[in-house]
């Protein structure tokens, strides 16, 4: 494998992923997704067939001083051909000045199908950062049980800095984003260390120009701030909410700022918010390394299995293979490009995050091993990055840089970053350096950090469920633990499998305690622990 991409791989978050499988007849028939729960209701008009509320009934509560002209608006909800209802909303674009300027949240409800026994709205993040809340409450069905769904108008939003929302994160063209997914640079030497600096001084100032002035105000901060707007414009006087992955920071952060204002949440696979850049990517090389031998575990048990020894040796020679690569990239079926050793480690890593892909990863390597093809893992390191099949990318997809350069501060110092790789390749390495020189993408940055890393208490909130998984990858289990015993007040739910994130994956066990919390209020036993 090359020394350094242009930028860590980050997988997208988990709902991505999953769509992304289903969505290619390539691999349908090898892939389950998530437990799907038919949608009680046929998708025609989602006003006719879901029973529309009409627009939204703030709470009229006293609004934060300086903020009176964002409490208490209403969302005029529209029918937009969608499986649910699509509104905008306006917030702040810079909370410290809120009368200069505003951004607007593109807004989606899945209205109640009984609105006489209706709890209130659960607000759904997906994570990323960059996940487009929209997107997720597109197919909220094969997440949320239909008791769920029956209780709650379901609501999302894309963050700022994200999809329909206005500011959007853009940066590159399609060309140029195909262009720099196939860059290397040896980071080894100065030379090649100068040039991977210039290409991402290069990237920010693309995003600067494309994205204007809002890039400087899609920090998480200013996004959980967007969300108590969001709470008072839908008439709830205490929050209800689930996010993944990163969405957990989204939401602890929320609980950290309005804790009084919490209700029911549930942070699944958490980001443990004390923890700085350099230590995520300790903590995620953990994950992977633990759950790359998982799944090697497990194929070394099949007779399909293209690898053979033990998951040690079975490790190395995978390692050893994709090193080659650089060298002797695999062709692709119908496609002029090659899986080089990048290439290849991107798709394996997005296998990584359920347990249902593992099939799928067991025949793109042998694909590779045994035929010399690349196609399969060329797909897999496509979904990754929001390719399409014609060659086009997602929109708005580029946000994930941009929040987290306002949420960390990496260290760009090259000796530091060199001698921080190096502990990264002790930790992992077959992961390690994927996940090393973080400094590099936000050394030029246009704007500085908005947060210190530090550890959340939401004194005073209302208990919250923490669920974490005891093999995730992305947020490994350790930060789970780290965020319960920081919370004053929480409850974390443990599920002893394998894949990022647990609620919504089809555990009979996950989903009656989730359930339950969200339905009756009634949080699990300490300590209970479900079994994949």
């Amino acid at each position: 494998m090359t020394k350094r991409t242009t930028a860590p791989t980050k997988p997208p978050q988990r709902w991505r992923f999953l769509a992304g499988l289903a969505a290619s007849s390539l691999i349908l028939a090898a892939c389950t997704g998530p437990s799907v729960v038919s949608d009680p209701v046929p998708a025609n008009s989602v006003i006719e067939q879901r029973g529309a509320q009409g627009p939204s009934r703030p709470t009229g509560e006293e609004p934060p001083a300086g903020l009176e002209a964002f409490y208490n608006a209403k969302i005029e909800w529209e029918d937009c051909e969608q499986r649910y209802e699509c509104g905008t909303l306006e917030v702040p674009l810079d909370y410290d000045n809120p009368d200069v300027e505003v951004a607007v949240l593109a807004v989606g409800r899945r209205a109640t199908l009984l609105p006489e026994q209706r709890i209130g709205s659960l607000l759904l993040n997906p994570g990323g950062p960059g996940g487009s809340g929209l997107e997720m409450l597109e197919s909220a069905n094969l997440y949320l049980s239909t008791d769920v769904m029956k209780r709650f108008d379901i609501i999302s939003f894309d963050p700022r800095g994200v999809g329909a929302s206005d500011p959007s994160v853009r940066c590159l063209t399609d060309e140029e984003r195909e262009e720099r997914r196939a860059m290397t640079f040896d980071v080894d030497t100065d030379g090649g260390m100068a040039k991977l600096l210039d290409e991402a001084q290069r990237y920010a100032e693309k995003c600067e120009e494309n994205t204007g002035p809002g890039l400087e105000f899609i920090d998480t901060v200013s996004s959980a701030s967007d969300m108590d707007i969001i709470r008072s414009a839908v008439g709830d006087e205490k929050l209800h909410y689930i996010g993944y992955s990163y969405g957990t920071f989204l939401g602890a952060t929320y609980a950290e700022l309005f804790p009084e204002r919490v209700g029911r949440l549930v942070l699944d696979g958490a980001l443990d918010p004390s923890l700085t850049y350099e230590e995520v990517s300790h903590g995620q090389a953990v994950g992977f390394d633990r759950a790359l031998r998982a799944y090697l575990e497990y194929c070394l048990q099949r007779q399909a299995c293209p690898l053979s020894g033990n998951v040690d040796s079975a490790m190395q020679d995978l390692f050893d293979f994709f090193k080659s690569l650089d060298d002797h990239p695999l062709p692709v079926d119908g496609d002029s490009r090659e899986v080089t050793g990048d290439f290849a480690l991107s798709g394996l890593i997005i296998t990584m995050y359920s347990r249902d892909s593992w099939a799928i990863l067991t025949l793109a390597l042998s694909g590779a091993l045994e035929e010399r093809d690349g196609t399969l893992l060329m797909a897999l390191a496509d979904i990754g990055a929001y390719r399409e099949d014609d060659g086009t990318y997602t929109p708005g997809t580029e946000a994930f840089t941009a929040i987290n350069c306002l949420d960390y501060s990496p260290n760009a110092d090259v000796d530091f970053m060199r001698a921080d790789a190096k502990q990264l390749d002790e930790v992992s390495y077959f992961f390690g350096t994927a996940l090393a020189y973080g400094g590099v993408t936000c050394a030029n940055w246009p704007y500085e950090a908005k947060r210190t890393p530090a550890p959340v208490s939401a004194a005073g909130a209302d208990e919250i469920l923490v669920v974490g998984t005891t093999r995730d990858p992305a947020t490994p289990y350790e930060w789970s633990v780290s965020l319960d015993e920081q919370l004053e007040n929480s409850t974390l739910l443990t599920f002893d499998g394998d894949g990022h994130t647990a609620y919504g994956n089809g555990n009979e066990c996950i989903t009656e305690a989730v359930d339950n919390y969200l339905l009756n209020g009634v949080l699990p036993e300490p300590d209970t622990v479900c079994s994949g």
